[in-house]
C-alpha cells in the first residue's frame, strides 16, 4: 500500500520562472557565514550595493523577509528567496552551494542562480529501501521531502508450523519480490514525470539489487548511488543519513 503526498512532484520552479507580475517582486539571494547571521546587517549589505534609495514598497518586503529569517536556524552554505507578501509568495530555498549576494527587484522572479546550482547538482530521488518497503524522498537543492511511502506485506522471520524450511524460504522470497514490485513501480511513476534526474538506492544490499533488478532498463540508467541507510530511521537520524547519501553523490562516492 502507498501513503503520501499523491501531488506530481513536478518542477517547483516552473510556476516561478515563468510568472510576470504587475508588480515588482524580491528574488534574494544569501550566502551564509558561520555562526549566527546577522540577518540585518547581511540584508543591508546587498540592498546597498543595487540601490542607493531602495523603494518603500521594497524596503517592506525585505523587512517581513528578516523577520521570518530571525526565526530560524540553517545548516547550509546559502539560501534563495523569492517573495511577495502583496500577492501571498514566500518561497525559501537552501541551497549546497555557496552563491554571490544578489537581490533582484523587478516584475518576475530572478532564478538563474537557482538553476545554475540545479545544473551542477540535477534533483534527486532518493528510495530507502528493505524487504518489507519502500520511502521515497525528493532531494532538490539542499532540501529535500518525503513523497511516498510504500508498505509492503510483512516478511515473516520465524517459520511456521507445518512448514518444511524450503517451503518457508521460497514463500518469504517471493512476498519480498512482490513487496519490492511495488515498490520499484513507485520509483518508475516518480521517474516517468521528468522532474527528477538522479536515483539513489540505499538499503540492505539484497533488498537494493533485486529493486534495481526490477526497474526498467531506463530507470536503472538514472541510479548514481548505491549506498545504505535504515527505512525506519527517522528525525535527526533521517536526515542525517540522507545528507549522507548526497555528500556521496557530491564527492564522487561509488556508483
Amino acid at each position: 500500500m502507498s501513503r503520501g503526498s499523491d501531488v506530481d512532484p513536478i518542477d517547483p520552479f516552473a510556476g516561478l520562472e515563468a510568472a510576470v507580475f504587475e508588480r515588482p517582486v524580491l528574488s534574494l539571494c544569501l550566502p551564509l557565514p558561520r555562526g549566527r547571521p546577522n540577518w540585518r546587517a547581511l540584508v543591508d549589505q546587498v540592498v546597498e550595493a543595487e540601490f542607493e534609495n531602495p523603494p518603500g514598497e521594497l524596503a517592506e518586503e525585505l523587512e517581513g523577509v528578516i523577520a521570518d529569517l530571525e526565526q530560524r536556524h540553517f545548516e547550509c552554505s546559502g539560501l534563495a528567496i523569492f517573495s511577495s507578501r502583496p500577492l501571498g509568495i514566500f518561497q525559501l530555498w537552501r541551497l549546497p552551494e555557496p552563491v554571490p549576494p544578489r537581490l533582484a527587484w523587478m516584475n518576475w522572479f530572478d532564478l538563474e542562480p537557482i538553476r545554475a546550482q540545479l545544473e551542477r547538482r540535477p534533483p534527486t530521488l532518493i528510495a530507502l529501501v528493505d524487504k518489507e518497503g519502500a520511502r521515497l524522498f525528493s532531494a532538490v537543492l539542499d532540501q529535500t521531502e518525503e513523497l511516498l511511502a510504500v508498505e509492503g506485506v510483512e516478511v515473516s522471520r520465524h517459520r511456521q508450523g507445518g512448514w518444511s524450511a524450503a517451503d518457508f524460504q521460497r514463500h518469504e522470497d517471493e512476498q519480498a519480490r512482490a513487496n519490492l514490485a511495488s515498490a520499484a513501480r513507485a520509483v518508475e511513476r516518480l521517474l516517468s514525470r521528468g522532474f527528477h534526474r538522479r536515483l539513489v538506492l540505499a538499503g540492505p544490499p539484497e533488498a537494493r539489487a533485486e529493486l534495481e533488478r526490477l526497474l526498467s532498463p531506463r530507470a536503472r540508467a538514472t541510479v548514481t548511488l548505491r549506498g545504505h541507510a535504515e527505512r525506519r530511521i527517522e528525525g535527526a537520524d533521517l536526515r542525517r543519513s540522507l545528507r549522507r547519501l548526497l555528500a556521496s553523490i557530491a564527492e564522487g562516492g561509488p556508483r
